[in-house]
């Protein structure tokens, strides 16, 4: 199993490594924690990208009528 650092994953996802730090911090980025160094599978850059995909993707709407949209917008 290959390990990869704060700033290998932050290379691979092109984000900035203080970033990752507050992924991480927030528990929304899987890790292992090996003493105080912090490492990453690949399993966990997958899992990971797959919870930010679900995320950003927008939801559905179908709309029939005037009144449809209404409705929705009441709703907020």
């Amino acid at each position: 199993m290959e390990l990869f650092t704060i700033r290998e994953v932050a290379e691979k996802l092109k984000i900035s490594v203080s970033s990752m730090y507050r992924y991480v911090e927030n528990g929304s980025f899987p890790h292992i924690k090996l003493g105080t160094n912090i490492r990453f599978t690949q399993d966990h850059i997958t899992t990971f990208l797959a919870k930010k995909q679900e995320k950003s993707e927008p939801e559905k709407v179908c709309i029939s009528s005037p009144c449809d949209l209404q409705a929705i917008y009441d709703q907020f």
